[in-house]
């Protein structure tokens, strides 16, 4: 991936709180949270990238971000449950592979885990085995408080706000 996002704008300092978290010893999950559109997944792509570009004597050298398909844990046909076996084994044997969701709710809600094998990886997640990165816009966060529907206090979380007019001035535009 390290060519599809050869510029990512105004987002420095982002990444580099986002580097930090990721190799933080506690290994909280991290949720990011902003209005739709503000460009939550493409700065997980962005920083996915940046992860393979880091130095062999860096921290975080050899992670990666493996991104969940969702419909893979409700739809219990017999290559998706073989297809999540083998992610929740490699997540389990790598450490430094981390699971990113584009959705929040189906990575703590076990009635998202539709077939047995998928538990595996329902455990691995919520016991903080793997460290997750998931996207969440405020009305989806909206009525979480309750620990018991959704475990935000088990991430670091992380704001991006939408660019100013200002922050994007300069940023080249194809004519």
């Amino acid at each position: 991936p390290g060519d599809r996002l050869p510029h990512f704008y105004y987002r420095g300092q982002e990444t580099e709180q986002m580097l930090e978290l990721l190799g933080d010893s506690e290994r909280k999950h991290i949720l990011i949270v902003g209005q739709p559109s503000v460009g939550k997944s493409a700065f997980v792509e962005h920083v996915a990238c940046r992860l393979s570009q880091v130095a062999r004597n860096h921290p975080l050298h050899g992670y990666r971000i493996l991104q969940l398909n969702v419909e893979l844990l409700t739809s219990p046909t017999v290559a998706n449950q073989e297809k999540v076996a083998k992610l929740a084994k490699t997540l389990k044997s790598k450490p430094n592979h981390i699971l990113f969701s584009e959705a929040i709710a189906p990575l703590f809600q076990m009635d998202f885990y539709s077939f047995t094998g998928a538990s595996k990886l329902f455990e691995l997640v919520t016991s903080n085995i793997v460290m997750c990165i998931t996207t969440a816009t405020p009305d989806e966060l909206e009525g979480t408080e309750d620990e018991e529907a959704l475990p935000i206090a088990n991430f670091h979380r992380l704001e991006l706000k939408p660019l100013s007019v200002d922050d994007t001035k300069d940023i080249p535009r194809p004519y």
